[in-house]
């Protein structure tokens, strides 16, 4: 099975890493994909290129994971960020037993998503905790009718980095070495003025 984690990746956290790891750890998985969110996504804080973004997940990529650009040729073709039944139809012309990686609270959003009964229908979604507490999964209106589309998993470590925390750190020139692999860092100060985090 391979395992899509979309995400703006803006820029990749350790934190990122270590979810891509904890899921390859699951024996039944094969690949973990990152899918970068397009240019076009609608969030004020996106404001560093696909290009970049990419470049950066590049750099920390290990055995089993891979970056797709899905997104990006998809945003181009339908000019508007694509939504992620439409990514996840797209990949799968290329890649078979995929399933959805979100967190837990893109889990409570579900029911506002777009085509959201075909993807359960079609796909299986994985949902990886962010440091909730216990939270009674059940209480979503799509669980009684796609309980056996959810996989949900308890990781070994659960952090707090978040790609906001890392911008926010890195405006104020703070030192963000604990939170990103050595690689992003080096990235991020070699192309400080086109990643607009400053």
């Amino acid at each position: 099975m391979n395992v899509v984690f979309i995400g703006s990746f803006n820029p990749i956290t350790k934190a990122h890493i270590m979810v891509a790891k904890e899921v390859l750890n699951i024996k039944e998985i094969d690949k973990i994909i990152f899918v970068p969110v397009s240019d076009l996504y609608n969030k004020h804080t996106l404001n560093t290129s696909i290009y970049h973004r990419i470049k950066m997940i590049e750099l920390v990529l290990e055995d089993n994971m891979l970056v797709s650009d899905i997104e990006d040729k998809l945003a181009k073709l339908f000019n508007r960020q694509p939504k992620t039944y439409e990514t996840l139809k797209a990949l799968n012309k290329e890649y078979d037993n995929l399933i959805l990686l979100i967190g837990m609270d893109n889990y409570f959003d579900l029911p506002t998503w777009y085509k959201i009964d075909e993807l359960l229908s079609d796909y299986s979604v994985m949902v990886y905790p962010r440091g909730e507490a216990s939270i009674d999964v059940t209480s979503s209106s799509l669980y009684e009718k796609y309980h056996d589309s959810f996989i949900f998993i308890k990781p070994n470590i659960v952090s707090d980095i978040s790609a906001t925390k890392v911008r926010d750190m890195i405006r104020k020139h703070q030192d963000v070495k604990e939170l990103l692999d050595i690689r992003v860092s080096d990235y991020i100060n070699l192309h400080k003025e086109e990643l607009f985090y400053e």
